[in-house]
């Protein structure tokens, strides 16, 4: 009896697994290091003519016309804004945010922004303004750490009319902070970090389905890990080094659970004792370097998780999964490695892994090109975008060969995102076409215009 009582204890020992916590220190960026920081997105409000429903109090504005508009409109997150200029005519220069949420813009500080100059053929009478620093309010605070947040205001039209449908510009917003730690657990070390990739003035968001549009993840946060100790933190070319930030995190093959604690002064990680399910990618899984998938926890609730792929395998909790997103690398016999990075963008039957067998998943090579023509008469935002109208002498043809490639996998996503080269950080060129009359003779050539 106490032999076997012993077992148990052993076998439960063995099972558990202890639980650390490791302090995070608060970091800020450079403003020229926001919107190229890994897994920097942003939050977006249209600017209006019309006040927006919820602003109860403003102060007076020195302008004629302010703007306003809401950040991430519709969430239960949102925030009012407006925009002003300091003087009639001088230019948008002055934003503020109710960074409370009281509906009222009279306790909310003001941010002096800075006119950017942007050439854009497309956007000849865009004004364009920066606005640093944009603080959080008191109560968003860490503590005493302070997150700060970077605007990107664009004006297009300041005579547009009023309505809630008329066009006039954008704001975004976007994090300019991040909360970095050291992990150090079996045998591993690794500097992580958690960043409010979505820009929501909070850590702790998950990436949430948008069932309004089809298989589409809203952005929460992002986990990042220097994976090759660096120093930096980077979006490594194959895949990797940044994730979906949710309760299930990787370092190397194996899971580990992850959290925030409630203050956000540490993150607390544990190794995954639960079931695993071996999955095998076919067919060509020597191929895939890395998988983004969609795991449905419980009935229409879903996390991302980014298991690496090893030798065509991997491993992840039983259950039923949907692909998000891959990359494949292939090097020819002469020549140097080519990527292709692919979302996807249909929603498919789910797959069920299993654990105590080895599963099987579909997707990858071979890859499948499809392409369409159409013959149609220019649209207008093409003709814009060339500064061109129809009766331009410069335009050779009142028609526009529009020409549509796809290309898509085993699982029928579709590939976007190509690099090529040692270090897979080159551009490939342009794909380019020919087109031939009835008696295959070349009427014309090119390279498309996108992708």
């Amino acid at each position: 009896m106490r032999i076997y009582s012993l077992c148990v204890l052993m076998a439960a020992a063995a099972l558990s697994a202890p639980a650390e916590e490791f302090p995070l220190e608060f970091k800020t960026l450079k403003p020229e290091e926001v919107q190229t920081f890994p897994g920097a997105f942003f939050t977006v409000g249209r600017l209006k003519s019309v006040k927006p429903k919820g602003l109860k109090s403003e102060p007076k504005t020195a302008c004629r016309q302010p703007f306003y508009g809401v950040l991430d409109e519709g969430s239960s997150n949102s925030f009012i804004f407006r925009v002003e200029e300091s003087e009639d005519g001088s230019g948008y220069d002055r934003l503020l945010i109710d960074l409370n949420q009281n509906g009222d813009l009279t306790d909310d500080p003001v941010v002096q922004g800075t006119f950017k100059s942007v050439t854009n053929l497309s956007l000849p009478n865009s004004q364009f303004t920066t606005f640093w620093p944009i603080p959080v309010a008191p109560q968003r605070m860490i503590g005493s750490w302070r997150p700060v947040y970077l605007g990107e205001l664009r004006v297009d039209t300041r005579d547009a009319g009023k309505g809630e449908d008329v066009y006039i510009g954008l704001l975004r917003v976007y994090a300019a902070w991040y909360l970095e730690t050291t992990v150090q657990l079996d045998g591993f070390k690794r500097r992580v970090a958690v960043f409010d990739t979505a820009a929501q003035m909070r850590l702790g968001n998950e990436w949430k389905l948008n069932a309004r549009a089809g298989w589409y993840f809203d952005p929460g946060d992002s986990f990042l890990q220097d994976l090759d100790g660096s120093g930096r933190f980077e979006r490594h070319p194959e895949g990797g080094g940044i994730s979906a930030f949710g309760p299930l995190q990787y370092f190397g093959p194996r899971p580990y659970k992850v959290s925030l604690a409630p203050d956000r002064r540490s993150l607390r990680v544990e190794r995954w004792t639960g079931p695993l399910a071996e999955v095998a990618v076919r067919p060509h899984g020597d191929q895939v370097r890395n998988l983004e998938l969609a795991w449905e926890k419980s009935r229409g609730q879903w996390q991302l998780l980014d298991p690496p792929v090893l030798d065509g395998k991997f491993t992840v909790p039983p259950g039923d999964y949907r692909l998000s997103g891959c990359n494949v690398v292939a090097t020819p016999a002469q020549g140097q490695p080519v990527m292709a990075g692919a979302f996807q963008q249909n929603i498919r039957k789910t797959v069920r892994f299993t654990a105590g067998r080895l599963n099987t998943f579909r997707c990858g090579p071979p890859l499948q090109v499809e392409v369409s023509a159409e013959k149609r008469k220019p649209q207008d935002w093409e003709l814009q975008r060339k500064l061109v109208t129809p009766a331009d002498p410069n335009v050779d043809s009142e028609f526009v060969l529009a020409i549509h490639g796809q290309i898509q996998g085993a699982d029928q996503e579709t590939y976007l995102a190509f690099r090529r080269g040692k270090d897979l950080k080159q551009e490939p060129p342009k794909p380019a076409f020919a087109v031939l009359d009835a008696n295959g003779k070349p009427a014309g050539s090119g390279n498309l215009e996108y992708g």
